[in-house]
């Protein structure tokens, strides 16, 4: 077992000679069309290393929201903020405005989608360069005074049209409504498909659809587990870079850890490590070698050893905040969003709008030794959080798993080798009980306010002035 892991681990640090590197590059910055030097649109792009950050100008703008597809070869053919579809060219994709239609869509047409849910590119399965586009649509339930991720929608993208600048040949296609978990999608065993998982918030059901040359398919409706004990708040849901992994967590109840079965989308073997008091968890990440789970609220971040016998006893809080503003206060360098890299490094963005971004260098290293440099990538232009979220496009079929069947793996084209467990065989659907995390938030921790969100615009600090939209939009989230 180790064996196949450090395998594992060798394919995916070796990535950069490889191609179907979809995640070589990420767009961030804002208010675009401002002569501030403060302000504008940033690139970083892994096709060179170490990765090459630059000011490159930007039609619209990203806060929580950046998808960013290259293609095979990591050159850009499209992306996103929630609200337009562009083109390399960064001019509007032919059929490619008004993605997620609807009230948010006109309050924030300005900005960027207002969802941290984002959005997810894959390649089409058995469509050479057409691509699918798994986006959340955001709802106001005024009933609940709540948010809910709904609808799941997808549209398609056909890169073969208007000379390689693209046509959105199909939009905002419903694939699931209900009161949902932000999406993740994972490679197939068969090495050519995809699946999507989701789930109902607060409750142990699971919604998993397959991808594939017949369209998207679905769901499988699995109920594993048992109920929340509190409701769902924060976090996200992924899997682990070797796919055997779906991991679903928030800031109140503890990650829900599972295996899940390639060849058939079942998740089984659940494991629950409840936090002893609230973490307030954000978007996670995960090592190159999936052994490593990295989560953080605003002032700190923790991991978690996905490989030992006891996870939540493993448990080593590995960066404090340590108070650092950039470029000037107020603007603090909390730790946000998190994302694995091709270079296998992780990056964080931070709270708020700051010049700057985390760096865990070494991931794959217990403790301390994973080498988290705070603020370790400086930034020309303010970020205001944004961090795209990429699924591991390297990850190739499931050798000598049962659907192992279509020998799409081809020596030289990028995929990594991953083997299959037999005894997988037997699926285990019950559940068990971790040591819950003894975790105590630090003293002088507190969530951030809803009424002072600040930014930064035109050379002067204001707050929540964005636009109208937004405006409007802190009005609904801090009435009573």
């Amino acid at each position: 077992m180790m064996k196949i892991r450090l395998l594992f681990i060798f394919f995916m640090l070796a990535s950069k000679a490889w191609a179907q590197n979809h995640d070589y590059n990420c767009y961030f910055g804002y208010l675009n069309n401002t002569t501030d030097t403060l302000l504008g649109g940033m690139t970083l792009t892994f096709k060179e290393m170490p990765p090459k950050l630059f000011v490159e100008k930007k039609q619209i703008d990203f806060g929580n929201y950046s998808c960013v597809c290259s293609d095979s070869a990591g050159s850009v053919v499209f992306y996103t903020n929630g609200i337009s579809i562009r083109n390399a060219n960064h001019s509007l994709m032919e059929n490619g405005d008004t993605i997620n239609p609807g009230e948010f869509w006109e309050s924030f047409k300005n900005d960027g989608y207002p969802s941290s849910a984002g959005a997810m590119a894959i390649p089409a399965p058995g469509f050479p360069n057409q691509y699918y586009l798994i986006h959340f649509g955001l709802y106001y339930d005024e009933l609940n005074s709540d948010f809910v991720n709904t609808p799941l929608y997808y549209s398609l993208i056909d890169m073969n049209a208007n000379n390689g600048l693209g046509r959105v040949i199909k939009k905002n296609q419903i694939i699931l409504e209900g009161d949902l978990i932000p999406h993740t999608v994972v490679k197939h065993g068969n090495g050519r498909d995809w699946w999507i998982v989701t789930a109902q918030y607060n409750t142990p059901i699971h919604y998993v659809f397959l991808v594939s040359p017949a369209g998207i398919i679905g769901p499988l409706v699995q109920e594993i587990g048992p109920p929340f004990p509190d409701p769902e708040g924060g976090g996200n849901s992924l899997f682990t870079p070797d796919g055997r992994t779906y991991i679903r967590h928030d800031g109140w109840n503890g990650p829900r850890i599972y295996d899940f079965d390639r060849c058939t989308g079942q998740l089984s073997n659940l494991r629950i490590v409840p936090f002893v008091h609230p973490f307030a968890t954000l978007q996670a990440a995960v090592s190159a070698d999936s052994r490593f789970f990295y989560t953080s609220n605003i002032l700190e971040v923790m991991q978690l050893d996905l490989w030992a016998d006891d996870i939540g006893a493993s448990m080593d809080t590995v960066a404090m905040y340590d108070g650092f503003v950039a470029p000037f206060p107020p603007f603090e360098t909390g730790f946000k969003f998190a994302s694995l890299g091709p270079d296998g490094k992780i990056y964080y963005a931070t709270t708020g709008s700051t010049t700057a971004l985390h760096i865990i260098h070494r991931p794959n290293l217990p403790g301390t030794a994973c080498d988290i440099e705070q603020h370790g990538l400086k930034l020309p232009k303010f970020n205001s959080g944004s961090m795209p979220r990429f699924p591991n496009y390297r990850l190739g079929e499931w050798e000598t798993s049962p659907c192992d069947t279509l020998n799409f793996q081809q020596p030289g084209n990028g995929f990594q080798k991953t083997y299959y467990p037999y005894e997988w065989a037997q699926k285990d659907t019950s559940y068990r009980l971790m040591t819950p995390i003894p975790h105590t938030p630090p003293s002088e921790f507190k969530l951030p306010k809803e009424k002072e969100e600040w930014h930064y615009e035109a050379g002067r600090v204001i707050k929540q002035n964005m636009s109208p939209g937004r405006q409007n939009f802190l009005k609904i989230r801090t009435k009573d």
